[in-house]
């Protein structure tokens, strides 16, 4: 089984059992799934709260509401 799939298959296990996952991580990459506050602001100001650096994806490559914007440019 390759490193990925295991990864996958712990996150499932640990998800379906309820366990919690411990993360230390100081800085996240978050990529939203569009510009509205509930998906983005408010989660980025969430993190910054607990102390985290958010990274998140130029504005322009963010899709809104009632558009589309550059989703494959985001994964080059």
């Amino acid at each position: 089984m390759s490193k990925k799939w295991l990864k996958v298959a712990l996150m499932v296990t640990a998800i379906a059992t309820g366990t919690s996952i411990q993360v230390d991580a100081e800085t996240v990459l978050y990529v939203p799934q569009d510009d509205r506050p509930v998906s983005l602001q408010y989660t980025v100001d969430t993190a910054k709260a607990a102390g985290m650096t958010v990274l998140t994806p130029p504005q322009n490559l963010i899709s809104g509401k009632t558009y589309m914007r550059g989703v494959p440019m985001l994964w080059y």
